[in-house]
């Protein structure tokens, strides 16, 4: 018969099910898990990510968004082995790297982390990569991306903060509120400014 030479039919008569999934299943449990991420039920979010990779396990995104549900969860090395199969499945935008990137420094691969955001310095916008560098211990590095990201006419509130936030975490404390000011009340930037040395006093 036509099936000869391609391992029989039985393997056949069940692959087209096998390789579609779910697919609405999937949707459905994702949407659900972005919402309960958003809404901060982090376990709630993990089991719903789970049931979206389940029904649909090449999936990219859902992928990705599983690997972030971990991160919130502080599950480290699962949110690492899930967002490195996402980006395995195709998945390379800056959430993900991201993502990825701060579950290593978690765990302290900070080496890992530090390529990983100089293999994606295209795709990355500066002043997420300048943040996860800050966080990964290279101030050096953190404060030369995002002075370059600050210096750019179109430069956001955000990527200010970021460059204040990295010369707090490398001592520089007056630069930091300096520039921290340029975009906070007074009363923000003493919070702001609380929360940071919290930050740079944690164990790494």
């Amino acid at each position: 018969g036509p099936a000869t030479g391609c391992g029989g039919v039985g393997k056949w008569a069940d692959a087209p099910t096998r390789a579609a999934g779910k697919p609405a299943v999937a949707a459905k449990s994702a949407g659900q898990a972005r919402a309960a991420l958003e809404a901060g039920k982090v376990s709630k979010a993990v089991g719903l990510a789970e049931a979206a990779v389940a029904a649909s396990p090449r999936d990219a995104a859902y992928r990705a968004l599983l690997g972030q549900a971990y991160l919130n969860d502080g599950r480290f090395a699962s949110a690492t082995s899930a967002l490195t199969e996402a980006g395995e499945l195709g998945a390379s935008d800056s959430n993900t790297i991201i993502a990825l990137t701060l579950a290593q420094i978690a765990q302290g691969k900070t080496a890992e982390a530090i390529k990983l955001l100089q293999d994606h310095r295209d795709t990355v916008p500066a002043s997420d990569i300048g943040l996860a560098l800050a966080l990964a211990g290279d101030h050096e590095g953190a404060i030369y991306v995002l002075s370059e990201a600050a210096r750019a006419p179109d430069a956001s509130a955000r990527t200010r903060q970021n460059l204040a936030l990295a010369f707090g975490l490398s001592g520089r404390w007056a630069q930091a509120r300096m520039l921290a000011s340029q975009d906070l009340s007074p009363a923000k930037l003493e919070a702001r400014m609380t929360e940071w040395s919290k930050l740079a006093e944690s164990p790494d």
